[in-house]
């Protein structure tokens, strides 16, 4: 593929299998945003297959703000824009996708794996294969029967509609595998009845992008310690109560400075419902003498530079009858950029974070002041050190080249 030779020395030699290349295709509605695509380029890299991703023109991501499709980096696969109609996030129809799957079926007599980025029980999944079977049928394909896949990505135990119910059980008997997170997004899948082959693909990030800031002076000593939380601004996401808890902690200055807080800054970034709220209570910390910031909305392109000025960033997430932590991306992206992550032990947050030191449970404001406290001692008191614990940390489990090889040795044992 074009674009791809200045990387290759990157690849683990060993996980290359040009002898016996696969056809790989990966439609995802997140393919809009750049940050979602390294690890098709590390896959094939390391495989040697022809590997294509297809994305939507333009998408609106949680229903709260339109993307359009960021360019296309040229050392990654080829990216395959198509326009979409989204009834709900899962329940979106890629238009024009028949030609492309024609063209990508017709193309060799290699063995073909196709994933579909989708939940099998959603409407995507099922138009999607649809046009699957269609496309197989009008074009008389007699080659070896492409490999399917979809992405369980819930982790929370829901009681279906009956069309839902129905359309997962046919989803269920055309999938070879399904993708999961984690081990809590296999056992919904399990609870539902499927009895198919679970592989594991964790989110990732690119190192290039993620990375801790370079100091001059690698044994310097921190002063002050910047909190930092990046997400949206939801009931959910816990944010609000934390805020609340600060601000009764610095009310007290004699407990702020028990707790190492006394020299701290707050920064907030994110968009959401409770952004009024948000901005209140950070007004409110500033008339407490805090040196408090909220950025709002910062731009895919300018997350890793938060980060690398955040030194503990909060991921505070609350479980709902609807909704728990299902992975916490900002988790991984902040710990490469060498920053204390500390979490509630809502969903994957334990898991991710892998450090029981860091995680305090769901409401209960004491505790996640001891954590924190003892992430901003570690901070003050060893911050070099502990940035490139966190940084190694995140390399070593998921990075996209690691995720890549990983879920490869995976896939080889499909065809």
């Amino acid at each position: 593929m074009n674009g791809l030779n200045s990387r290759q020395n990157n690849a683990p030699s060993h996980t290359r299998n040009s002898a016996d290349p696969v056809d790989f295709l990966v439609q995802w509605q997140s393919l809009v945003v750049a940050g979602y695509r390294s690890v098709w380029r590390e896959l094939a890299l390391q495989s040697g297959w022809s590997v294509t991703m297809i994305a939507p023109h333009q998408f609106r991501e949680g229903g709260m703000q339109d993307l359009v499709c960021d360019g296309n980096d040229p050392q990654n696969p080829p990216l395959i824009t198509l326009p979409v109609r989204r009834f709900h996030t899962q329940a979106v129809w890629f238009k024009r996708l028949g030609t492309t799957m024609r063209h990508w079926l017709k193309g060799s007599p290699r063995p073909k794996i196709f994933l579909c980025f989708a939940e099998p029980y959603s409407l995507t999944a099922l138009f999607t294969v649809l046009t699957l079977l269609k496309t197989r049928w009008r074009t008389c394909f007699a080659g070896p029967r492409p490999r399917l896949l979809f992405y369980g990505f819930q982790n929370i135990q829901k009681k279906l509609p009956l069309p839902l119910i129905l359309i997962q059980y046919l989803l269920f008997k055309c999938a070879d595998a399904i993708a999961v997170a984690g081990a809590e997004h296999e056992q919904v899948l399990r609870s539902h009845g499927f009895k198919g082959r679970c592989i594991r693909l964790p989110m990732w990030f690119d190192p290039l992008v993620f990375c801790p800031k370079k100091t001059d002076d690698p044994n310097h000593s921190q002063r002050t310690v910047t909190i930092g939380y990046a997400g949206s601004l939801l009931p959910e996401k816990g944010i609000s109560q934390i805020l609340d808890t600060l601000i009764e902690t610095y009310s007290d200055s004699a407990k702020a400075k028990d707790l190492h807080l006394t020299n701290s800054t707050i920064a907030i970034a994110g968009d959401g419902p409770l952004k009024l709220q948000i901005i209140a209570k950070i007004d409110a910390l500033k008339k407490l003498g805090v040196n408090a910031i909220y950025r709002g909305p910062i731009a895919a392109a300018e997350i890793s530079a938060f980060y690398q000025s955040v030194d503990v960033l909060i991921v505070p997430s609350l479980t709902a009858p609807h909704w728990k932590e299902q992975f916490g991306r900002v988790i991984i992206e902040a710990m490469a950029c060498g920053c204390v992550v500390i979490g509630s032990d809502s969903g994957e947050i334990p898991n991710v974070i892998a450090d029981s030191c860091r995680i305090f449970p769901e409401n209960n404001p004491q505790a996640f002041l001891d954590v924190l406290a003892a992430a901003v001692k570690c901070v003050l008191t060893d911050s070099p050190r502990e940035r490139k614990r966190m940084s190694e940390q995140a390399l070593a489990r998921f990075s996209d080249r690691v995720v890549a090889a990983n879920f490869l040795a995976e896939l080889q044992t499909l065809i």
